[in-house]
């Protein structure tokens, strides 16, 4: 894990640090692996992470308002298995034409490095870092402010103030471009589907539009009654996946602007009766990683939620059903519940 620490008060002596984290399973805690002050000159305005493949390590990829963009690799210095044993170290100083980079992205193979400029794309090969070619969004005045790279597939996402764009890496040709403003986007790690976000801050609600860079035309799409602040894809455990689903799509995972977190998943998943067993499983969630377990006993949710059947769950499957709704007085909780949801496909 990495994090960005930022200070800059005017008074005192600005301060800015690239924190490079390592998670220790013993404590299942982080513990700070290496720091680094100053790695760009300016502020930092976007990180990117790539696992490396099997024969690399992992990579970091940050850009600054410096007009740099920096590529960071996971080295040994020591051959034992202690956390001072490794160092992260830039590999790669770049920059196109003194153009602010804004983001970037690197395709799952670990061949091609994506940085925007302004309203251009770079492809970088990412072994050598030697520019290789330029994608030009239209129109010039609008920055490009989202790219990511599909699984398996030549296919590059972009998204500009007003604008989503799907090319094809091997032609470098635009697909298809809708007219959109996209505020987030996210990519299925266990598909090449992806998922952008649109708020409309008059109505205040956020559609949630599903794509396959294949279909100009979206999968599915989900209405939210709220401002979407955050989105991601929530990757299914491995034990929760048969070998004939290995192919399983992930659920979505956001936050809305009153901090409540959803999760958006597929028909197949729903389970209308639960026993205080299976709670007993499924107690060790995700949430609870980072939240804690629920105040309320096993027995009284599964109380509550034995008496869900199909019939109600035909009926209230676009309705969101909050599973704990438990308020301090006079106190906001950061996270105020869980709804889960259910899309429904509509192709």
């Amino acid at each position: 894990m990495a994090t960005v620490d930022a200070r800059n008060d005017g008074v005192n002596t600005p301060e800015l640090y690239l924190k490079f984290w390592h998670f220790d399973p013993n404590s299942q805690t982080y513990q700070q692996n290496c720091r680094v002050d100053f790695p760009h000159y300016e502020d930092i305005l976007s990180l990117c992470f790539h696992n490396g493949t099997t024969d690399d390590d992992p990579t970091f990829i940050t850009t600054g308002l410096d007009t740099k963009f920096k590529v960071w690799e996971l080295n040994k210095i020591d051959d034992n298995d202690s956390i001072e044993s490794v160092i992260w170290t830039c590999v790669f100083i770049g920059s196109y034409k003194k153009f602010i980079p804004r983001t970037a992205a690197v395709s799952k193979d670990g061949s091609v490095l994506a940085v925007s400029f302004n309203n251009t794309i770079t492809l970088w090969d990412a072994f050598t870092y030697t520019l290789k070619r330029n994608l030009q969004c239209m129109p010039s005045s609008e920055n490009v402010k989202h790219i990511l790279f599909t699984n398996d597939e030549p296919f590059l996402v972009s998204a500009t103030n007003n604008f989503l764009y799907v090319w094809n890496i091997h032609t470098c040709e635009v697909l298809y471009r809708h007219v959109l403003e996209v505020e987030m986007t996210a990519l299925d790690p266990n598909s090449s589907d992806f998922v952008v976000a649109w708020n409309n801050r008059f109505l205040k609600e956020c559609k949630l539009m599903i794509y396959n860079p294949k279909n100009h035309d979206p999968l599915q799409i989900h209405k939210v009654n709220h401002i979407v602040k955050s989105l991601t894809y929530l990757p299914r455990r491995s034990d929760d996946l048969e070998s004939s689903q290995s192919e399983q799509k992930s659920n979505i995972l956001y936050i809305t602007d009153k901090n409540d977190m959803y999760i958006l998943g597929e028909p197949s998943s729903i389970k209308p009766k639960v026993s205080t067993r299976k709670l007993e499983q499924k107690s060790h969630s995700y949430f609870s990683d980072i939240f804690g377990n629920n105040n309320k006993t096993l027995e009284q949710l599964s109380s509550k939620e034995s008496d869900v059947d199909e019939s109600d769950i035909e009926e209230e499957k676009q309705k969101e059903s909050p599973i704990s709704k438990k308020k301090k007085k006079n106190k906001k909780s950061f996270m105020k519940g869980i709804s889960i949801y259910f899309l429904k496909n509509e192709l």
